[in-house]
């Protein structure tokens, strides 16, 4: 929906008088641009664009040593790399982009070799999907405990089973607990009273 600058105010008013219990904002554009999403888009005779990143943004991403399995740290990587490529209107803003990426993961722990097995060509990370003559014979999804799991999805892959990781429990799940687990003899079945007026199904209410 479009609409024109000068109802903005009117029509934001309108909104937050439908419920007093919800608010909307507006924002306008600053030096010719306005975040949108994960994008900056820039006022300017090509109507570029560029990745936004809220001025609190830490560059922090999910830590290479951490208990994870490769592939979800590679996607890492991907993710933020596809991201420039697909937002990204000028070239030049892509390279900056990606150098922008690299720094802050090899901050993270993220090694080069992680970077360079991205950046092969499609073809060459395919081939070996290609060449199998293993018959499939299913998916197994194991919970990931690094060093163990690797090896059993080596052993299965040979048979023709296709592995996938799940995360274990993490510390917060075990240290934090927001209020104490009610004993399944305290719970009981909610009662409603809906007050009525007239005839029901089930008789006369008043």
């Amino acid at each position: 929906m479009k609409l024109k600058k000068e109802y903005a105010e009117e029509f934001t008013d309108h909104l937050d008088s439908l419920d007093p219990d919800i608010k909307f904002t507006t924002e306008g554009e600053e030096d010719r641009s306005l975040a949108f999403l994960d994008t900056s888009t820039v006022i300017q005779a090509d109507g570029s664009l560029e990745i936004y990143r809220k001025p609190i943004h830490t560059d922090q991403y999910l830590h290479f040593s951490s208990n994870h399995p490769l592939e979800h740290k590679f996607g890492v990587i991907q993710t933020l790399f596809d991201r420039a490529e697909s937002v990204i209107t000028k070239t030049q803003a892509v390279v900056e982009e990606k150098q922008h990426i690299t720094q802050a993961l090899t901050k993270c722990g993220y090694p080069e070799w992680a970077f360079n097995k991205i950046n092969k060509p499609k073809s060459a990370k395919s081939n070996h999907n290609r060449d199998s003559t293993v018959t499939s014979k299913g998916q197994v999804v194991l919970p990931y405990i690094k060093g163990i799991s690797e090896a059993l999805r080596r052993n299965l892959q040979k048979v023709g089973i296709r592995v996938t990781f799940k995360p274990t429990r993490t510390l917060r799940q075990f240290l934090v607990a927001p209020k104490d687990k009610t004993e399944k003899k305290d719970v009981t079945g909610p009662v409603y009273m809906i007050p009525c007026q007239g005839q029901t199904t089930r008789g006369t209410c008043q």
